[in-house]
């Protein structure tokens, strides 16, 4: 006995507690324990006297009954009667006080818990996940053959945060214990369990509630995750890598086209004193000859530019400063600016505008850019003799601007890749041509970042249909 207690654990009883749990009276069974405690045993923490694994699952029991949540029936063990389990049950009273009715359990108790213990055993013995028991502690009764194969073999009768150490399983495991709350852990590592090849576990645990099993303990569910952890990681590496060159991609753009102005300039510039006679009277060849220079300068201006918008798209430092405009008036524009383009193609240009002006919400730099590319593009891939056609018509809440010629037309495989930077459906046209293959990315980069949407309808030949669209209703400044 201990300070009178006597050695035999009493029968069924109670024992009434205030509301921090500390002793308040018991039943004439229980009192020989209140009495055996050192002075004074009334206000004294019942969990004094509890076994220590018993102390984190009372603890959680307590101040879930505190919170109104229901509490099921729960075994515990004192520290004066290790060999006797008691079963639990919370009421309470008047003025915040709480019962806490015990019972203590017969061997018919322990044979239950062993056949639980058996049909677990057989549930899980061929699970396809490895599944550990374990008490209330977070000692491993039993592992079936999933985990024995990992290396956990030994580990019945040890605890498993020593047998995965390093991890912080005595942690969780208590947390689990105490309060009910399953833990879910992906990708665990595990440098230190010596499980040989596998280095990342994911763990379910969670504690065992059913009435039939009061008490019982925790259960784990555990897989091999080290080829998913490892296959994620060489993702992440390779799209870091990935970043980094087109990182790299982008500042060359960047460069390279900052420096090509300067010769583009002078080349331009010299060409054009030649054209308006500076240098001397030319002949007809060498007329030809500047104009051939010019075009090829604005060709190469083009890219340049294309180049130059495309890296300030990809840094996002590309602004667009939308208000309302005209689209009827930047199609005239743009038309104008490539007249001398259409008749040197001897392609004809028309357009088809709504009678009214019908404003829209969008970048006027943009737009132009825009319908400069799709102009342009359309001009290199129609023959001689053949028309393009721009049309702009507003359609529900939207201004929808089609921009249709009947060249070449695109091979179906190619449709939806036809926005993709560096994308060229036909190289051999595109070589005989010029372009950098930017200039419907760009576009598409500039239609979406005034909240419209851009598309083709296409087929060899049978010519193309380019259009895009822009919002009717204002919407704030946007930077793509």
């Amino acid at each position: 006995m201990r300070g009178g207690c006597p050695v035999v654990a009493p029968s069924h009883g109670f024992v009434v507690l205030d509301a921090q749990g500390r002793w308040a009276g018991a039943s004439p069974e229980w009192r020989p324990l209140l009495e055996s405690l050192p002075a004074p045993g009334i206000g004294r923490p019942l969990v004094e006297c509890l076994a220590t694994g018993s102390r984190d699952l009372w603890v959680g029991r307590l101040l879930a009954h505190g919170r109104g949540d229901s509490v099921p029936p729960f075994e515990i063990v004192f520290a004066d009667w290790p060999g006797t389990r008691f079963r639990a049950n919370l009421a309470q009273v008047a003025a915040g006080q709480v019962v806490v009715h015990l019972l203590p359990l017969p061997d018919a108790e322990d044979a239950r818990r062993t056949r639980v213990l058996a049909v677990l055993r057989d549930l899980y013995a061929y699970f396809p996940s490895g599944v550990i028991l374990m008490d209330l502690d977070g000692v491993v009764l039993w592992v079936n053959g999933k985990v024995a194969g990992m290396g956990g073999r030994n580990w019945p009768g040890r605890s498993l945060a020593r047998c995965l150490p390093g991890v912080g399983l005595g942690r969780i495991l208590a947390r689990v214990a105490r309060t009910a709350t399953p833990a879910r852990l992906r990708g665990l590592e595990v440098p230190a369990a010596g499980l040989g090849a596998i280095h990342n576990l994911d763990l379910m645990i969670h504690r065992v509630d059913h009435p039939e099993a009061a008490g019982f303990g925790l259960v784990a569910m555990v897989d091999d995750v080290t080829a998913r952890v490892r296959e994620e990681r060489r993702r992440v590496s390779e799209a870091a890598a990935h970043h980094r060159v087109e990182r790299l991609k982008s500042d060359f753009l960047s460069s390279a086209s900052h420096e090509l102005r300067t010769p583009l300039t002078l080349i331009t510039g010299f060409a054009e004193f030649l054209e308006d006679g500076l240098g001397g009277a030319l002949s007809e060849r060498q007329s030809e000859f500047v104009r051939g220079i010019q075009t090829g300068a604005r060709q190469m201006q083009q890219m340049v530019d294309d180049l130059l918008d495309f890296s300030k798209l990809q840094d996002g430092t590309f602004q667009l400063r939308c208000h309302e405009i005209e689209v009827s008036r930047i199609v005239r524009e743009v038309m104008a600016s490539l007249a001398a383009r259409g008749r040197d193609h001897q392609v004809r240009m028309v357009s088809r505008l709504e009678p009214r002006n019908v404003p829209a919400w969008g970048d006027p730099e943009a737009v132009a850019r825009i319908l400069h590319a799709l102009l342009g593009n359309a001009l290199k891939f129609t023959p001689a003799g053949g028309a393009i056609e721009i049309r702009v018509v507003q359609e529900d809440r939207r201004l929808l601007i089609e921009v249709e010629d009947d060249g070449v037309g695109i091979a179906p495989e190619h449709l939806p890749h036809i926005f993709e930077r560096f994308y060229q459906a036909d190289p051999g046209l595109t070589r005989l041509h010029g372009g950098a293959g930017l200039g419907l990315a760009v576009a598409r980069a500039l239609v979406t970042g005034q909240r419209g949407r851009i598309g083709v309808r296409s087929h060899s030949g049978a010519g193309s249909c380019f259009w895009f669209t822009l919002p009717l209703l204002p919407r704030e400044s946007t930077k793509t």
